[in-house]
């Protein structure tokens, strides 16, 4: 495969579509956990200022028990000295990282992981999408192919720190890759660029030393 294939799924549609995307569940998410307390402008309309206040987000959103909000992704606009915007997630957390807490040492690991979880955002959104229906009778494996939205509390869900775009295609979990048993430890046989990261596989086709070792079966 080369690499203009390996990168096909990030094209400027896909990208745009998948930052609208993130920075709605920012919203929706950063809001639910109060660490946004966004502004009401009235008709379902809120406003959330960047830390320094020269932008703003605005949205209509529906409130709902337990602080739980539902937050319209077509809706979304971003205004900064009058000119609008495209949401982008990577500026979004720069641009509110002290209301959010990201201390200078941490933001840039968590805008490598936004930048991560976008790109399998974007790898995604070229899979042709399943029924809830069908998803209901399939296997683990395939329902877990088919998500498309990743943990529904987490805004940076798939940060796969380490994966280059060749490692993502070979052993992600969502793109139905091959398993590989990488130790536990050392991570003998893992992809060079991810040997920090033990397990790519369910502990069951590992040898019976490193099972009796591993997180995954201490947790059974």
């Amino acid at each position: 495969m080369s690499l203009a294939d390996a990168v096909s799924h990030l094209s400027p549609e896909l990208w745009a579509r998948a930052n609208r995307s993130l920075v709605r569940k920012a919203l929706a998410e950063f809001s639910h956990e109060r660490l946004l307390t966004p502004k009401p402008l009235g008709s379902g309309l809120y406003s959330v200022l960047s830390d320094d206040s020269s932008v703003e987000y605005r949205f209509k959103a529906d409130l709902y028990a337990l602080d739980h909000w539902d937050v319209d992704e077509a809706s979304i606009t971003r205004l900064q000295g009058g000119e609008e915007l495209a949401p982008d997630a990577l500026d979004f957390h720069i641009e509110l990282r002290e209301t959010l807490g990201l201390s200078p040492q941490v933001l840039p690991v968590y805008l490598e992981e936004i930048s991560s979880t976008l790109a399998g955002t974007g790898f995604k959104y070229t899979k042709p999408q399943i029924s809830a229906d069908v998803l209901a009778k399939s296997s683990f494996q395939d329902i877990e192919t088919g998500m498309t939205e990743g943990h529904p509390c987490f805004v940076a869900n798939n940060g796969r720190l380490g994966f280059g775009v060749h490692d993502y295609l070979s052993y992600a979990r969502r793109r139905r890759a091959r398993s590989t048993w990488c130790g536990w430890p050392p991570a003998r046989t893992c992809p060079p660029s991810r040997r920090a990261r033990a397990w790519t596989t369910t502990p069951s086709s590992a040898p019976s030393w490193a099972r009796r070792r591993s997180p995954a079966s201490r947790r059974r």
